[in-house]
């Protein structure tokens, strides 16, 4: 009950006790009824802030419950963080790049974190000598034209002297101003990934002499478009062509124009698998001979095929000479037995 109810409620009872012969005893109750209801105010009162006490209790706990669970998955991502071998970096935005935070598994190239933290070592002593230039520069322009994301690759020492490979993905935080205040930075180990560029880029090299020591011709033919994409320096200097013209060009464009219409046929059902002879035609003109042996293979990734053209001409030219001489033979042997027929006599012919 509230106090304007009990108060209304004490008027009434008071007129009414002015009329009553035994008014003494009965005010006497209402002064207990009114300290009973007075309590009751209180109390209620009490449960009310109560109640909001528990309400904000809670809402605390729930609050506290959240902010355990991210704390739990702030650790659960620093543990994976440092076991994928990532170390979170944060320097301050200023030419030495003194180091503000790096995480713990900075360990793993030979330092200690606390250490480089509170003497706020300058991150650029750590960076190799021929990458220092370049990724100051980098910095500089990246901060003036006002990028906010961007990444760097450089080689940090380690705390034996030794150099490692780094990506570094880098966030710029900024003031109010604009002004960038510090770098943060995600640096990923690429050591070993360029140790595998270098042996790629050797085998390349490998590769490339050894293809163009080759003495003959060789052609690399993708198998699904049939187009030239690479040539040894023997085919350029047997026919004539440019490395750019036969990366325009087909094998069917090396065809000599006399044999289209055999070329036409043999186009659908052409084996690379068996010894290919034909007639190809060289830029000047000039018609050549050629046996195609072809094997399949792969080249950056794409199936294809692998022609070797070996040049027949002379030999072409001998066979056709001994075709014709043993020919001439025939005629004359069939030449001589008809004479020798035509005469009456006997002719006898004595091998000396």
């Amino acid at each position: 009950m509230h106090m304007a109810n009990i108060i209304t409620f004490m008027e009434e009872t008071h007129i009414i006790a002015e009329q009553s012969a035994a008014g003494g005893w009965f005010i006497s109750s209402c002064i207990l009824l009114l300290l009973l209801f007075t309590l009751i105010d209180k109390l209620l009162k009490q449960r009310q802030k109560l109640q909001k006490l528990n309400s904000k209790l809670t809402t605390s706990a729930k609050q506290n419950t959240k902010k355990d669970a991210v704390i739990a998955k702030w650790r659960q991502a620093r543990s994976m963080l440092q076991q994928t071998g990532i170390i979170r970096l944060r320097v301050k935005a200023t030419p030495a790049l003194p180091i503000i935070f790096i995480s713990e598994n900075i360990s793993d190239l030979g330092y200690k974190a606390e250490e480089l933290i509170a003497e706020r070592t300058p991150f650029i002593n750590m960076v190799h000598p021929d990458e220092l230039n370049r990724l100051r520069s980098e910095v500089i322009n990246f901060l003036n034209q006002g990028v906010t994301i961007y990444e760097q690759t450089f080689r940090i020492r380690n705390k034996n002297g030794g150099w490692r490979w780094v990506n570094d993905r880098i966030i710029v935080e900024r003031d109010e101003n604009g002004i960038p205040v510090a770098l943060e930075g995600l640096l990923i180990d690429i050591t070993e990934i360029k140790r595998l560029e270098e042996q790629l880029s050797k085998s390349k090299e490998n590769y490339a002499t050894l293809f163009h020591k080759i003495y003959d011709p060789v052609v690399i033919i993708d198998r699904e478009t049939l187009t030239f994409i690479d040539v040894n320096n023997a085919a350029i200097n047997a026919y004539g062509y440019t490395h750019e013209e036969f990366l325009q060009m087909v094998p069917k464009d090396l065809r000599s124009t006399d044999h289209y219409d055999s070329v036409n046929e043999q186009i659908a059902e052409f084996d690379f698998s068996k010894v290919q002879s034909c007639v190809h035609q060289i830029k000047m003109g000039d018609k050549i001979y050629v046996e195609i042996i072809s094997t399949e293979g792969f080249y950056a990734g794409r199936p294809v095929y692998i022609s070797t053209l070996r040049d027949v001409t002379h030999q072409h030219e001998v066979d056709v000479e001994r075709r014709e001489l043993i020919a001439s033979v025939e005629q004359s042997r069939e030449f001589l037995n008809t004479v020798l027929d035509a005469i009456p006599n006997p002719v006898y012919v004595k091998d000396t």
